[in-house]
């Protein structure tokens, strides 16, 4: 697969997904026609959810051929196996219909781009033998806070929005920050929720239920998160078409805001053409989000259109979220992208390249020149000075010879 470059791949992608219902209803014929048990098992919805199955395998193979992660496409095979096992479909189930997923693309493509495909799914195959034995999109867990996070899974699952708003209070009361209370608490509870669901241990409405309590906090947050005067900057916080999960996103858009960015929060599934127009003349950064393998297709598209955007500079591109941390590989393809495996590695990365040297605005600059301290200056203390002397420099800011309120951070 790396002797092919990207145009290849997602040419080869997009042929995959073009024909995807056929090779699903195909896949399903032939495993149900092997195994007539199973047509007595699960009567006739059983070939409708198996065409589903197959078009979701279709979509993952395409994700994973797009980004040239073998590994990625392994993952996902491992993580529908124990999903599906904890609902009584055993692994020889998965591992036929890869079978029959490989035959009928074999139908379909040339001899040299059916190679590929056969590559990845002798993969799938294997890895039916050996099922994940915990969440794919994993999360790394922070053991200061593991016991306030598992209150919390169990407020949100219970659906008690004031106890799991308490548990991040007390959270906070015991030191944990901002960053601490998003990702060691929320992504992780969130994490946990996921696996619980996976393993059939938690319905669908426990999920959704615990998602929307998840969301009534992080609104409580951000009602009372103090910002920062002064921006460093603009930044669009977006997820790309066909992407569904937003409550990471939601994290992200405001951490940058309690950082000090100007963020246009697009949210999760918008047409490319909509982003474009948010992110021309606007941002200089750009974060995008991809949950699922199956929506880097997708990702590379919106890479490309903002990347190659005529008479607009391009924004320096993050791209975040468990696909990327699953198959890293994608980015190694653009040379403007970064991947991120974390929050907290966003943040450092944006500190590092915009330093707040760069962006402090006109007043603080005239301050260090006319009353240089003589020691550092500790967070509060700024903040303190900024409160005060903020009115009187966006005053006299505008006298300043080659300033403006925009230069000057001043709205």
């Amino acid at each position: 697969m790396d002797m092919f470059a990207l145009p290849d791949r997602m040419a080869l992608a997009h042929k995959l997904t073009a024909q995807k219902m056929q090779l699903a209803r195909r896949m399903t014929n032939a495993v149900f026609d092997r195994h007539p048990e199973l047509e007595q098992k699960y009567g006739a919805m059983g070939r409708v959810q198996s065409d589903n199955d197959g078009c979701f395998h279709v979509d993952f193979l395409a994700g994973a051929l797009v980004a040239g992660s073998v590994q990625s496409f392994e993952s996902y095979v491992r993580w529908t196996v124990a999903v599906l096992g904890a609902r009584g479909v055993g692994a020889e189930t998965v591992q036929a219909s890869m079978q029959c997923l490989e035959e009928g693309a074999g139908e379909l493509l040339a001899p040299g781009e059916f190679a590929i495909v056969q590559s990845y799914l002798a993969v799938g195959r294997q890895a039916c033998l050996t099922p994940a034995t915990g969440g794919t999109y994993e999360v790394l867990p922070e053991d200061r806070w593991s016991q306030q996070m598992r209150a919390f899974r169990t407020a949100v699952l219970s659906g008690e929005r004031q106890t799991a708003l308490q548990v991040i209070d007390e959270a906070q009361q015991q030191g944990a920050t901002l960053m601490d209370v998003y990702i060691g608490i929320i992504a992780a509870s969130l994490q946990s929720v996921g696996d619980l669901w996976a393993s059939n241990q938690a319905s669908v409405a426990q999920e959704h239920m615990a998602c929307s309590v998840v969301q009534y906090v992080i609104a409580m947050l951000y009602a009372r998160t103090q910002r920062p005067l002064q921006t460093k900057g603009n930044m669009v916080v977006t997820g790309v078409r066909g992407e569904q999960h937003q409550i990471g996103l939601n994290l992200v858009a405001d951490a940058m805001e309690a950082r000090g960015w100007k963020v246009r929060f697009l949210g999760s599934n918008l047409p490319h053409a909509t982003i474009l127009e948010q992110v021309q003349g606007f941002a200089e950064v750009v974060c995008v989000s991809t949950t699922m393998i199956a929506n880097l297709p997708a990702t590379a598209e919106l890479v490309d259109l903002l990347s190659q955007n005529p008479g607009h500079k391009a924004p320096m591109i993050l791209l975040g979220g468990a696909a990327i941390r699953l198959a890293p590989e994608f980015c190694k393809d653009y040379k403007s992208v970064r991947a991120v495996h974390s929050l907290r590695e966003a943040l450092t990365i944006l500190d590092s390249a915009f330093p707040e040297s760069e962006n402090q605005p006109v007043w603080k600059k005239y301050l260090a020149k006319w009353f240089p301290l003589k020691a550092p200056v500790q967070r509060n203390e700024l903040d303190l000075m900024q409160t005060r002397l903020l009115p009187a420099a966006g005053r006299h800011s505008q006298r300043l010879p080659g300033t403006d309120s925009r230069e000057s951070g001043v709205k």
